[in-house]
């Protein structure tokens, strides 16, 4: 049977969204290699039209379409419980820690977004940076992307913002290999994503070698074959 998994990509076919890599790299923890069907920000609504809403990503795993990361993960761990390396949300705890991770991502992760965005902008067809660029444009107080990025890369406020919202991850973290222990789980993935997110797409530096996150994030890229770092990106050290 094949699973179809719909995400946004750029013009050039890179994979950068953050609401979508939580679930590419939950299929891959599964060891689930899915039909990739990517759309640009002009394409998501006749795309995924069938699903009643526009927001990516999409999961279609036979007779069921599945919505939002979150979902998705737990429908993989309800089907497909024992494959690949097992649970995404293994414990408890490793749920909680995981919806922690989520709402606080959701609630403070444009803090990232506001010295990407004209990168991000960048790298669109016109009618693809026409799109990105109406729908976030009303909180940019009629700042061009590239002024308001400029704005936010300038202000002294943003690497602290930056540094407040790694904080809970670099915390959780502590001298552990992965988020939970030895062994990869969603929380990770959620975490993993906004990096993704950011060096997919700008060479604006997160972080530097002396962070904690560092060598966590170098071992979450280096899962599943190098999917994260055979995407089109710009060097993934030291951003």
């Amino acid at each position: 049977m094949t699973i179809e998994f719909y995400e946004l990509v750029a013009q050039d076919g890179r994979a950068f969204s953050p609401l979508c890599w939580p679930a590419r790299l939950a299929l891959a923890h599964k060891d689930i290699h899915p039909n990739v069907i990517a759309c640009r920000f002009s394409e998501v609504d006749a795309k995924i039209a069938f699903t009643g809403q526009n927001v990516l990503p999409v999961l279609v795993d036979g007779a069921d379409t599945v919505l939002d990361a979150w979902t998705i993960a737990e429908h993989l761990d309800t089907k497909y419980p024992n494959s690949g390396l097992g649970l995404l949300f293994p414990t408890s705890e490793a749920k909680e820690t995981a919806r922690r991770f989520n709402q606080h991502i959701q609630a403070n992760n444009s803090c990232i977004l506001h010295v990407i965005a004209s990168d991000i902008a960048r790298l669109q067809s016109d009618e693809d940076r026409a799109v990105f660029i109406q729908k976030r444009a009303r909180h940019w107080n009629n700042l061009s992307v590239e002024e308001f990025t400029s704005q936010h890369r300038s202000n002294p406020a943003s690497r602290p913002a930056i540094n407040a919202f790694l904080q809970p991850f670099r915390d959780q973290l502590g001298s552990k290999k992965f988020m939970l222990g030895d062994a990869p789980t969603y929380a990770d993935y959620l975490v993993a994503s906004q990096f993704i997110w950011a060096c997919t797409v700008s060479p604006y530096i997160l972080i530097g070698e002396d962070d904690v996150l560092f060598q966590w994030r170098e071992r979450v890229f280096d899962l599943f074959g190098d999917l994260v770092r055979n995407n089109p990106a710009y060097p993934l050290i030291p951003c």
